[in-house]
């Protein structure tokens, strides 16, 4: 009888272990769930995307833009939560800015951090971010902006799937509604010869796509659009 019981409550436990794997939520759900963005949608680094430079901002229903910062170094603007505040890199540390200019505040700082994916739909206070490792891997993690915790989400680099979203993930089309943003490659022929930079686009449902930052010969990229679709920041290098 004992036996018996004993084999019950083996299987029972199996049972439960394997329906718990079966339940597990994949790198791709999870990423899906936190940002929207899926393993099929993105877009790829152009050539010539701009590195680092001055965050910009601009309004789109009236197509106003303009510099929130000077000095260059910064990278990656992403809105917060609540769209009031620009988060970007500055080197390796997280730094704040209103959206309405001012003072530039730094938050945290985090080893290898390479780009702000957007936060956590799930969770206000947490920040998606790519990072790398010594040996060059891909890190994606989330950082807690009320106390600084990380953690790191596990993928697996030989899945087709998850290496897909990592590459999305680096990427910088993004979509709101029915507004597209992206960074585009852009040429002219002068007196100095064959020009190449890269400008941040807008496509919004069948209207023909805008030239947003119009950065003539400058390199201009890494866009985001804030959560309510009315603005998008990027980043201009310094000439």
């Amino acid at each position: 009888m004992k036996k018996r019981l004993l084999c019950a409550a083996l299987f029972l436990s199996m049972l439960i272990f394997y329906a718990g794997e079966t339940r597990a939520e994949s790198f791709v759900d999870k990423i899906l769930r936190i940002t929207g963005i899926s393993a099929t949608t993105g877009q790829q680094r152009p050539s010539g995307d701009v590195k680092e430079g001055d965050i910009w901002i601009i309004s789109l229903p009236d197509k106003l833009k303009r510099s929130l910062t000077s000095v260059g170094g910064y990278r990656s603007p992403v809105f917060s939560s609540g769209d009031k505040k620009i988060l970007a890199l500055q080197g390796e540390d997280i730094v704040q800015i209103s959206v309405s200019g001012g003072t530039v505040s730094p938050l945290y700082s985090v080893k290898g951090i390479m780009k702000l994916v957007g936060f956590d739909r799930t969770d206000p206070q947490r920040l998606l971010f790519i990072a790398e490792d010594d040996d060059g891997r891909a890190l994606v993690g989330l950082i807690t902006m009320t106390d600084g915790r990380i953690s790191y989400l596990p993928y697996d680099s030989r899945s087709r799937d998850d290496r897909r979203m990592i590459s999305n993930l680096k990427g910088w089309g993004r979509t709101v509604g029915d507004k597209t943003i992206y960074v585009e490659t852009e040429t002219k022929s002068g007196m100095a010869g064959h020009i190449e930079w890269t400008d941040v686009k807008l496509k919004q449902g069948s209207k023909l796509p805008q030239n947003l930052s119009q950065c003539d010969g400058v390199a201009c990229g890494q866009p985001s659009i804030s959560h309510d679709g009315g603005l998008v920041v990027f980043i201009r290098q310094g000439r």
